[in-house]
Formats: structure tokens, sequence, C-alpha cells
């Protein structure tokens, strides 16, 4: 049997992490944004359980936890694992409205932050970007 590591199988593709937690039925809340028939590619963001910030570039919203139709991934590609820490989702985020589609948080919301998300690089971030300095060369 062919191994389908690294490769998506369903309908929607999501980017996650070890150090936060999904709310029970957060699927179902957030997949009613989706619309099956759209024909421009969609980013959505999922928003955090407790009142955070959102992240822009330049005055755009761009999408933490970034979750997509797969096909919308096959036209645009995904999270490049260019970037260590940082930007990686705004990078996403630029090549979804260069294509013409667009970004949007969740309506509901459904990611819980872990105890665990306080564990972070330390002296390799650069200043409040949460970046590494290679990262930061690498966007600009």
């Amino acid at each position: 049997m062919a191994s389908s590591r690294g490769r998506a199988r369903g309908d929607y593709v999501l980017a996650w992490v070890d150090d936060h937690l999904l709310t029970d039925g957060w699927d179902t809340l957030v997949l009613r944004q989706f619309d099956p028939t759209a024909d421009k590619p969609y980013l959505l963001g999922l928003r955090h359980w407790e009142d955070r910030h959102v992240g822009t570039c330049f005055g755009k919203y761009y999408a933490y936890f970034p979750m997509m139709r797969r096909e919308d991934v096959r036209r645009i590609g995904w999270l490049s694992a260019d970037y260590r820490k940082g930007f990686a989702d705004v990078d996403l985020a630029m090549r979804v409205w260069q294509a013409g589609g667009y970004c949007e948080p969740s309506e509901a919301r459904v990611v819980i932050q872990h105890e665990d998300d306080m564990i972070k690089l330390g002296d390799l971030l650069e200043g409040e970007a949460q970046c590494t300095p290679e990262d930061m060369r690498i966007f600009l």
C-alpha cells in the first residue's frame, strides 16, 4: 500500500499544532462558512476562544490556524516549509489575495490555547514579530 504521509485526502486542509485544542463540534461550526460552489480561493482562520487580536498584513486579515478547501490548496499551495517560526500564514494569505481570493476569521470561536503554548523559541525570536531573523529575511 502506498503511503499517504504528507498527502491530504479529505475535502479540507487545516494547519494544526500540538499546543492548542479544538472545541467539541468545531468542524460542524466552521464548515458552515465554506461555499462549495465558490470559484475564488477561500482561506478561513480559526478563531481563539479567548478574546485575542487578529493578524493583519497591509491592513488585510490573514488566517491563524488556516483552513482551506483541498482544491484551493492545489491551486495556491500551502504553508511554506521555508519558515521556521513566523510568516508562513501571512505568506499563504498573500498568495490567496494575489489569486483573487479572500481570507476571513471563523465566526465561531473554536481554538483553545493550551498551557504548553507558553514554550517558545526564546532568544531566537526577532522582537514582537514572533519569528526568527531568517524568517524575517525570507519574508522581506
